[in-house]
C-alpha cells in the first residue's frame, strides 16, 4: 500500500480495504521497521500530548486552524481544573519521556548504521579479492 512495498499494491483494493490494512498496521504490536515499543500508559501519553505536538508546528497550524483553537480551549480548561504547575508538570514529564525515547531510537539508528557500514566494508574486502 506504499512505495516500501509497491510489488504488494493490488489495484483492485477499495478505499475501504486500505484503511482496514492502515488500522491493523496500527493495532499491531509486532515490531517492525520505525515502530517503537511502548506501553499502554506510554500510548496513553503519547495520544493527550499529540494535538499539543502538533500545533507547534506552522502549516498544521495553517492547515487546521479549528483543531488550534480547541487545543488552546483544552489547555485553559485542563489549568482551570489541575491548576498550571499540574499542566505544565505533566508536559516537562512528557518531554523527558519522549526525549529518552529519541534519543533510544538514534542510539539504534546509529548501531544499525554502524552495523550497515561494516558490512558495506567485508563485502568490499571480499569483492576486491576476487578481482585479484
Amino acid at each position: 500500500m506504499s512505495d516500501y512495498h509497491p510489488e504488494s499494491w493490488n489495484p483492485m483494493w477499495s478505499v475501504s480495504t486500505v484503511i482496514q490494512g492502515l488500522i491493523s498496521f496500527m493495532v499491531e504490536t509486532a515490531p517492525t521497521l520505525g515502530s517503537i515499543d511502548t506501553t499502554p500508559a506510554q500510548k496513553s501519553k503519547f495520544a493527550r500530548h499529540s494535538l499539543e505536538n502538533n500545533v507547534k508546528d506552522e502549516l498544521f497550524r495553517k492547515l487546521f486552524p479549528e483543531l488550534v483553537e480547541r487545543h488552546e480551549y483544552i489547555m485553559k480548561e485542563r489549568i482551570k481544573l489541575l491548576g498550571e504547575q499540574t499542566v505544565r508538570r505533566e508536559n516537562e514529564e512528557y518531554s523527558i519521556m519522549n526525549r529518552s525515547e529519541k534519543n533510544e531510537e538514534e542510539q539504534m539508528r546509529g548501531i544499525l548504521a554502524l552495523g550497515a557500514g561494516f558490512f558495506v566494508a567485508i563485502l568490499s574486502v571480499l569483492f576486491a579479492m576476487r578481482i585479484l
